[in-house]
């Protein structure tokens, strides 16, 4: 049987509401770390539903172009909010993470079948999250990288097995 308890709607209502309670914390009650804790599950549901975004897409470019319009529009209330400045260089906001995985997968994609280009490419990815200061920086990223090559090899049907 195959049963389906939550669809793409439930999860980005998941990871909106812990996202707001995660700057809700950082913001009024920075010294609560059970705020950031919750907070914490919105990435993953982000990165997990970008690569479901990413695998069934009709039109990678228009979906790249929503992604990048959202790292722009967001970058300066994100300063504010998060570091006080309008315009604060040393971290990107968490769509710019999304946004670098994104390129990187389509990238992934694109050369599938050398190994050698997909590992250069995963580093590459991987360092330009770091040299942008993407919010989540590597790690964020290769969440979204580790989503990816588990969902084309379909490792996670095969543990669920």
């Amino acid at each position: 049987m195959n049963y389906k308890v939550l669809n793409s709607y439930h999860l980005k209502v998941i990871a909106l509401v812990a996202m707001i309670i995660d700057h809700i914390g950082y913001v009024f009650f920075p010294e609560d770390l059970s705020y950031r804790i919750v907070g914490r599950i919105a990435f993953i549901l982000y990165a997990f539903m970008l690569v479901e975004g990413f695998t069934n897409t009709m039109n990678f470019r228009k979906y790249v172009s929503k992604v990048l319009i959202w790292s722009l529009a967001s970058e300066v209330p994100f300063d504010l909010a998060m570091h006080n400045s309008l315009f604060y260089l040393k971290e990107q906001n968490i769509f710019f993470s999304l946004l670098v995985g994104l390129i990187g997968m389509y990238f992934l994609d694109k050369y599938k079948r050398s190994l050698i280009l997909q590992v250069l490419i995963s580093v590459f990815i991987l360092i330009s999250a770091i040299l942008l200061r993407v919010n989540y920086s590597w790690y964020g990223v290769g969440i979204i990288l580790l989503f990816y090559f588990l969902k084309e090899r379909n490792i996670l049907k095969l543990i669920a097995a």
